[in-house]
């Protein structure tokens, strides 16, 4: 997976990176993250899959003038199937307070598959992750009506700062949650995307988090 004539240099420029960076990425020194795969990818006629998960048969390896592909090895995970509840995460009350974990008895509308491998990029616990829906338009225009959002169930405490799934004592609502240094009692500041909707502040104790919300599905 290279260009005719790409060396190092030229792959470095282009990534607005070094030449010594690449070597170690080329040596095995330094780890092929989704960061350094997304400013890869486009000098090197590959796509972000191609690059992270060796799809159209085909993985990632280094060699002399950067990445290029070799043969797909044997798969040593198996696909992730992630339910998507019969949950919607809102702006309001009048949502029941159901654990996101697996223990709600939730109706599971579909089921998704993932490559592990993938999902380990961005949580440390693929089974944990769980998929649902959003109503009302106070995260738009980034989350609006109707999304589907990847919810890493074993992130549940609200730090760093960050977009959640929470129980705010109303109702199920996804929102940016931050914890407030030196209130007391531990308090977190909970606000919207969309400037019509105030921001407001849960006690820390009164605040239940469901999830920390690691992407969404975009179609284009």
């Amino acid at each position: 997976m290279e260009r005719a004539g790409m060396t190092d240099p030229d792959l470095a420029a282009r990534a607005g990176t070094t030449k010594q960076q690449i070597f170690k990425l080329r040596r095995g020194e330094r780890k092929l993250t989704v960061d350094w795969a997304h400013r890869l990818a486009p000098h090197l006629g590959a796509s972000l899959p191609e690059l992270l998960l060796g799809v159209a048969g085909a993985q990632v390896k280094m060699g002399e003038d950067g990445l290029r592909r070799g043969p797909r090895p044997e798969p040593t995970t198996v696909p992730v199937v992630i339910p998507e509840y019969d949950v919607r995460a809102m702006g309001g009350a009048g949502a029941e307070d159901m654990a996101l974990d697996g223990n709600g008895n939730h109706v599971v509308l579909a089921e998704w598959t993932v490559p592990e491998d993938y999902l380990r990029s961005y949580t440390p616990s693929p089974a944990a992750v769980r998929i649902i829906r959003i109503v009302g338009d106070s995260m738009e225009p980034h989350y609006p009506a109707g999304d589907r959002v990847l919810v890493d169930t074993s992130h549940v405490i609200p730090s760093p700062p960050g977009v959640y799934v929470v129980w705010d004592g109303l109702g199920l609502v996804l929102k940016h949650v931050e914890v407030l240094a030196g209130r007391v009692p531990l308090t977190a500041r909970l606000s919207s995307d969309n400037p019509a909707y105030a921001p407001y502040e849960v006690p820390v104790a009164d605040l239940r988090v469901q999830g920390r919300v690691m992407g969404k599905w975009i179609w284009k």
